[in-house]
């Protein structure tokens, strides 16, 4: 092998090296230190101040430009792919796009340009002959004041492209077709979430402030199915006019809407009424339903003698009042249950009441245990007619002739008790007709039935006296009495004595009550024992007698034979 001298290395070293010089002049590129990926082929980037332009993509994983940079398409973050994704429009950005101030000035040359205000807080554009806040000019509908929008002109839609009001929006199907929401928080309508307002300049009572309608586009006949409106009230002053509330609906295959209620400016609310007189006024019939109590009704502020509740009718014809039940379908039931007529009469159980109250059927009247007020208390004040009864009960027979009933009076000193036939046992003054009390006594409804054994004797036990009582208007009314006391035949017969404690008048430890009717038992059978100890008795005194008898027969005839003898002698000179 031929050795190269030092005079022909050195001479291929200078060459080699004034070649590379001369590339790194012409072409100032320095080589990937890697194969490009993607199949990607290396293409040349100058380093010097020319300006190059490049064919084809050009992918960097950092890129920092200081001058002019002109980009055809440019992506920013996109993806690696193979082959790779190429940006579709002239700047392609995947992820956060900063826009930061940077103090430029803006001229006819930079018009489009845009920024990021960091003082106002609000994304700019040059208009090329300054910076114009997005939304506060040009061609906008909208108009930006502060941290408020106001609308400029046109309508709004929202979901439609042509809205016929102002605003107007067409949601999804089982979407809210409005929201609104606020905070509140204050006790005057200032702080009110949703305002409806009419802004014409003057108005006058019977003006519209606001409405608010419900329709359906298909609806024939008119869209407008309900609505509620809000009209001015009264001549209006330096606090404005008052208003009232209409609320409207429309019947089926009906073309108009018709009022139904109304709230009036005093707070009235009517029902069937555009002209209600009280806080409610409903004209028509009403149906109340509920669980517990459906109506209540509290008298707080109204003056003695004030009704708290009230049913008239004023028509001419009178009118009453009816309650009843109704079946499973809705329709009256069996009549009328309580009758209120216009004479003021109340039948219960009866369509035609003769009296204030009328019961017909079955009447049952309790007290509760304990109370201090009487189950039942009848006061007749009636002055004017002869003999009235306080309480008259009649029994009828098939036939329809009285059969019996029962009369009770007490007043003016006089009492009556009738029973049967129009009965009476005197209570107090001249009573006639019959006196009988009958109470059940049938022996086969009785058991364990013995004799009163020692009648006579425990009879002769018990004391009548007389009494008085201790109450003087008792004791003015019935004056000096004669009778038993209860505790003296309790002692003998605790049978016919019971205890009352359960009455409000009731003494200490329960008043004692005699059953004056039960000593007829006891004095039946003392009778009876002594009518036989009567007869033992007298038939003893009987022979007793006939001997006697005969001995003064025999007395008799040896005095006259002595006498005979002896007419002188002393027991024969009162003969």
């Amino acid at each position: 092998m031929r050795r190269l001298s030092t005079r022909q290395l050195f001479s291929t070293l200078v060459f080699t090296f004034t070649i590379l010089l001369a590339a790194s002049l012409l072409q100032a590129w320095t080589g990937p230190t890697a194969a490009p990926t993607g199949n990607n082929i290396a293409a040349p980037v100058n380093v010097g101040t020319a300006d190059q332009v490049k064919d084809g993509g050009l992918s960097v994983n950092g890129l920092r430009a200081y001058g002019t940079t002109i980009v055809d398409k440019l992506g920013v973050n996109i993806p690696d792919a193979d082959p790779p994704t190429l940006p579709v429009v002239a700047l392609d950005v995947k992820g956060t796009l900063r826009i930061a101030d940077g103090g430029e000035l803006c001229q006819a040359v930079t018009e489009g340009a845009q920024r990021y205000n960091t003082t106002s807080n609000v994304m700019e554009y040059c208009d090329g002959t300054g910076w114009i806040g997005y939304g506060t000019g040009g061609s906008s509908q909208w108009t930006t004041s502060g941290s408020d929008i106001y609308y400029n002109t046109g309508n709004v839609g929202i979901g439609t492209a042509s809205p016929g009001q102002i605003p107007a929006w067409t949601p999804s199907p089982n979407q809210r077709s409005l929201e609104v929401s606020g905070s509140g928080g204050s006790s005057t309508f200032s702080s009110g979430v949703l305002v409806l307002s009419n802004n014409r300049a003057a108005g006058a009572a019977g003006d519209q402030t606001g409405s608010i309608l419900f329709a359906h586009k298909n609806n024939g006949g008119g869209n407008v199915s309900a609505a509620v409106e809000s009209r001015l009230e009264g001549s209006g002053g330096a606090n404005g006019f008052g208003a009232y509330l209409m609320f409207h609906t429309k019947g089926d295959n009906v073309l108009l809407n018709s009022e139904r209620m109304r709230i009036t400016a005093n707070g009235n609310v009517g029902i069937g009424t555009a002209n209600p007189q009280t806080t409610l006024h409903v004209v028509g019939s009403a149906l109340l339903e509920g669980p517990a109590s459906v109506i209540r009704i509290n008298s707080t502020t109204g003056p003695a003698g004030s009704r708290n509740f009230q049913i008239q009718n004023t028509t001419s014809a009178g009118g009453g009042l009816a309650f009843g039940s109704t079946n499973d379908d809705n329709t009256w039931k069996n009549g009328n249950i309580l009758l209120l007529k216009s004479n003021g009469n109340v039948g219960i159980g009866t369509v035609s009441p003769q009296a204030l109250l009328h019961v017909q059927g079955y009447t049952t009247v309790g007290g509760v245990p304990g109370a201090t007020s009487h189950s039942l208390t009848v006061v007749n004040t009636d002055t004017t007619t002869a003999s009235p009864y306080g309480i008259v009960g009649q029994a009828y027979s098939p036939t329809g002739a009285a059969i019996g009933g029962l009369n009770l009076s007490a007043g003016g000193g006089e009492g009556h008790l009738g029973l049967g036939s129009w009965g009476v046992l005197c209570y107090v003054g001249q009573c006639g007709g019959i006196s009988d009390w009958a109470v059940t006594s049938d022996r086969r409804l009785k058991t364990d039935v013995r004799s009163i054994d020692n009648a006579l004797d425990k009879v002769l036990k018990l004391e009548g006296v007389y009494y008085n009582w201790i109450d003087p208007k008792n004791d003015a009314q019935e004056g000096e009495k004669v009778g038993l006391v209860a505790q003296d035949v309790e002692a003998v017969f605790p049978q016919i004595v019971t205890t009352d404690d359960s009455t409000p008048d009731a003494l200490p430890g329960g008043t004692k009550m005699l059953a004056y009717g039960n000593l007829l038992g006891p004095v039946v059978q003392a009778l009876k024992e002594f009518h036989e100890k009567w007869l033992t008795d007298h038939a003893m005194l009987m022979e007793q007698q006939n001997r006697l008898d005969a001995q003064q027969e025999e007395i008799n005839e040896l005095k006259a034979i002595v006498c005979q003898d002896h007419p002188d002698a002393q027991f024969c000179l009162g003969h």
